[in-house]
């Protein structure tokens, strides 16, 4: 068991997940991260390799790989710490302890 002390941590570090770290950087939130059981970040478009990804929130088409790197390198450039090959399974939230 490894015991991490951070402000937020965020279960998963495909788009949603990493769009929601890089919004609470912006916002000064510190010390975000996001935790991952694959290998490497980004999620499910790491698989997809059509085009369509990244027009809302890029405005403008990428494959499915080259978006997901696009939002772990926006991630990484905020300081957002992503630890991969990694599984969540408890919580403890000591403000709660007695």
């Amino acid at each position: 068991m490894r015991e991490t002390n951070v402000n937020v941590l965020i279960i998963g570090a495909g788009p949603s997940g990493l769009a929601a770290a890089i919004q609470l950087a912006k916002l000064g939130v510190n010390n975000v991260l996001v935790v991952d059981r694959e290998k490497q970040p980004g999620g499910t478009p790491k698989q997809c390799h059509h085009t369509g990804f990244g027009m809302r929130d890029f405005h403008c088409v990428y494959t499915g790989p080259k978006y997901a790197q696009k939002y772990v390198k926006s991630a990484q450039q905020v300081g957002i710490k992503i630890q991969t090959e990694s599984a969540v399974t408890d919580w403890v939230d000591k403000s709660s302890v007695v």
